[in-house]
């Protein structure tokens, strides 16, 4: 899998206290026809940031806890990275909706990576990591960037 090559089309961290603070609903609308816009957010408080905080930058108008439906062109390959943070610990679920060809690919990554440093050793770095698991893999290549959107190769 390749890391994308631009910035997100949206990034949010959002949990049901800061959609409600946001915009006076737990309900966050996605994929409702009626309630996608994000008309009604406000700019209300929430995970003690203001909600227009440009902290991503989400686009106005949409704010902490307020996450409006995609409109995806057909043909395209989405990547959707979801943490499995709660502030509860507790679990939560997540309902799809696809429709007129559309389909989702919960592929899981095949190394589960459980230990990485990076040590300056003078102007080099000495890189470690352990894996618990690696699934189909024949390498790994340890690559570099000066301004985190182009990488390349190092090692």
């Amino acid at each position: 899998m390749c890391p994308p090559s631009g910035q997100p089309i949206r990034c949010a961290a959002s949990s049901g206290d800061a959609t409600f603070n946001s915009t006076g609903s737990y309900a966050t609308g996605m994929g409702h026809l009626t309630f996608s816009p994000p008309r009604f957010a406000s700019p209300m408080v929430s995970y003690g940031i203001p909600a227009t905080t440009n902290i991503c930058p989400l686009v106005a108008p949409q704010y902490c806890g307020w996450v409006p439906g995609l409109q995806v062109t057909a043909g395209q390959v989405y990547l959707l990275y979801i943490s499995n943070w709660t502030q509860s610990s507790v679990g939560f679920g997540l309902d799809w909706t696809l429709e007129n060809g559309a389909s989702l690919d919960c592929t899981v990554l095949p190394v589960e990576l459980v230990h990485f440093t990076a040590e300056a050793m003078g102007p080099d770095a000495l890189l470690t990591w352990r894996t618990a698991s690696e699934h189909g893999c024949s390498h790994f290549e340890v690559q570099r960037s000066e301004d985190a959107e182009n990488f390349g190769p190092i090692g």
